[in-house]
């Protein structure tokens, strides 16, 4: 594994890098308040790939957004193609992980003439929310943005205290909270602070609606492999199976486990990854 710093304009975004570079390139998306770190223990089990774990902006050792501007959600799905574009690759695979696999899912709808294979870990397409939801949605944004700046963020005496507060906030194996949580703090005045962009913890300005969510579904030709975990994010039934329908080449898999099921059984993940990713279809 390697570390590395792209540029894209004003952006520094970091990464963890597995594998050969002559090998079919796979850029890996985390989840939101995750990093690259995600993907520390299935990336190594992917052999025959070059994979690139991303820090989205905001988190991890990936610089924040400007002052006085907001995360946009569709802002990521740019960052991964001009990060594609910028490494010089026409097609490559997808691999995301919760919101990294809704941005996957966008780019894939956005561009599928680029996209290879499709890896989504309990994740099929992002959050959307109805048409007259959204002005409260957007008054809602602005008011807790004028005010974020009065609340003090926590500080941890120790890492194994940040860990402890991830672990009360997800539900995943000890060992998986610690590499997420390393590359998410840093130490000042002898006590263990977030790296995390505040910004990213108010509501979201704009989201898609449910039809809109189905276009881009729809419009994904890449061959696509989602696995849900049974304990993991809580899809409505309806919305899932409506979701799964939209898309025209897909495996479906329904395992037990947790969300994060990639990190703390990552074994399990690769056993069908790994053969998805190398199939020659």
């Amino acid at each position: 594994m390697q570390e590395k710093i792209f540029t894209i304009g004003q952006k520094k975004i970091a990464a963890k890098i597995w594998g050969l570079e002559t090998n079919p390139p796979i850029l890996a998306l985390h989840g939101w308040l995750d990093n690259a770190a995600s993907f520390d223990y299935l990336a190594p089990l992917l052999p025959n790939h070059y994979i690139i774990a991303i820090d989205f902006p905001g988190h991890g050792y990936s610089s924040h957004i400007p002052a006085e501007c907001y995360f946009q959600f569709i802002d990521y799905v740019g960052d991964i193609i001009y990060l594609a574009d910028k490494l010089g690759w026409k097609q490559y695979s997808l691999l995301g992980h919760s919101m990294g696999g809704a941005i996957a899912t966008l780019v894939a709808g956005t561009t599928p003439e680029c996209i290879l294979k499709l890896g989504l870990l309990d994740a099929l397409g992002p959050l959307s929310l109805e048409p007259d939801e959204t002005p409260p949605r957007v008054r809602q944004a602005f008011s807790r943005f004028a005010t974020m700046n009065d609340k003090k963020r926590n500080s941890y005496e120790s890492i194994d205290a940040a860990v402890a507060a991830r672990l009360r906030a997800n539900r995943m194996e000890e060992f998986s909270a610690h590499s997420l949580v390393l590359r998410n703090l840093e130490e000042k005045n002898q006590r263990f602070h977030w790296r995390t962009d505040s910004r990213l913890f108010l509501p979201s300005l704009l989201m898609l609606t449910e039809e809109q969510v189905h276009a881009f579904l729809e419009a994904i030709t890449a061959k696509t492999c989602f696995i849900h975990a049974k304990e993991g994010w809580p899809f409505g039934e309806d919305v899932l199976e409506k979701r799964l329908s939209k898309i025209k080449n897909l495996d479906f898999y329904s395992i037990s486990g947790h969300h994060h099921i990639h990190m703390d059984e990552a074994a399990r993940v690769a056993r069908i990854l790994r053969p998805f990713f190398e199939a020659q279809d």
